[in-house]
């Protein structure tokens, strides 16, 4: 008997050994302290599903992707030098070089201007692997009908990672064309949709879009900062933010209390959200390992002490 239960206990103390490696393999540190969870290590963290109360959470490489901060960085230095790359062709649009700080780190980059969609425009855009897209639409708002023609060629462009919409007024209408590259684009990782005068409606569309996708999308950020997007989103919202709790959801500057924020945000969940979770899983397994040896400890005192007595 006493061999038996020395055995489990034994087996047991591995197979938590095991899991605590695999969760430590899990988990790597960036330049920023970020946590990058790797394909292939859902299993090591299944005892999270409790706690994250069955959020969906997608398992992707990361490593070969350019992280939305990295591109928010490109697109300030692009702007800065767009003074002195842009020659002034009428209606032509230009394309920016990347940046020599970031091109010295060995990151490919490449941010591509277009002010009017054109087929000719979509195929160039297609054709180079560009990652940052700024759309200027040179009468002030993009039409529906350029709108798909754009959405048509992101949805399968191989390594566009921002999507700038910043004032290009595309509308519910354009939405419904954007909800399908969220759902099937696997490198977008951010879009700004300032200034578009979005309503609920569209909001909707894109909500459903994250939440009913598939695979869960690659978006980390969506800014839909200053529309008209109001409570009645708010439920959506909720529903896209649980299915990506990972999402840098942006909605200020709409019609939406702070009480109505904080309701649509409580599923947001950060890298260090996620790593309390891993320490607090590995805290919990320790302390069952230690309350089972201690337990297993007590029975075979009490079992030598029997022992002993009967030998008196």
């Amino acid at each position: 008997r006493m061999w038996r239960l020395t055995s489990d206990v034994l087996r047991a103390r591995e197979k938590e050994k095991e899991e605590r490696e695999r969760a430590r393999e899990a988990m790597k540190e960036d330049e920023e302290g970020d946590v990058v969870i790797k394909r292939g290590e859902k299993d090591a963290l299944a005892g999270l599903a409790p706690v994250v109360m069955d959020i969906q959470v997608e398992w992707v490489p990361l490593a070969d992707v350019v992280t939305p901060e990295q591109e928010a960085d490109v697109c300030d230095e692009a702007a800065e030098a767009e003074g002195a790359a842009v020659k002034k062709e009428g209606d032509r649009d230009s394309e920016l070089k990347p940046s020599p700080s970031k091109a010295a780190r060995g990151v490919a980059e490449r941010s591509m201007r277009i002010t009017k969609v054109t087929d000719e425009r979509v195929a160039e855009m297609m054709s180079r692997p560009v990652t940052v897209v700024k759309v200027q639409p040179v009468d002030g708002s993009l039409h529906p009908r350029d709108m798909a023609k754009l959405c048509e060629g992101l949805r399968t462009h191989p390594s566009l990672v921002r999507l700038d919409l910043d004032g290009a007024l595309i509308g519910d209408e354009g939405c419904s064309e954007l909800a399908r590259v969220i759902a099937q684009s696997r490198t977008l990782q951010a879009i700004d949709l300032q200034f578009n005068g979005i309503t609920d409606v569209g909001a909707k569309v894109l909500a459903q879009a994250i939440a009913e996708a598939e695979a869960t999308p690659a978006l980390r950020d969506l800014h839909l900062g200053r529309n008209d997007i109001t409570k009645a989103a708010a439920g959506e919202l909720e529903k896209a933010l649980h299915r990506s709790p990972m999402l840098n959801l942006l909605l200020s500057g709409n019609k939406l209390s702070s009480a109505e924020l904080d309701q649509i945000q409580q599923w947001h969940l950060t890298a260090g959200d996620i790593r309390g979770m891993l320490v607090e899983c590995d805290a919990a397994r320790r302390k069952r390992s230690e309350q089972r040896l201690a337990a297993l400890k007590e029975e075979e005192e009490a079992e030598e002490e029997e022992a002993e007595e009967e030998e008196a």
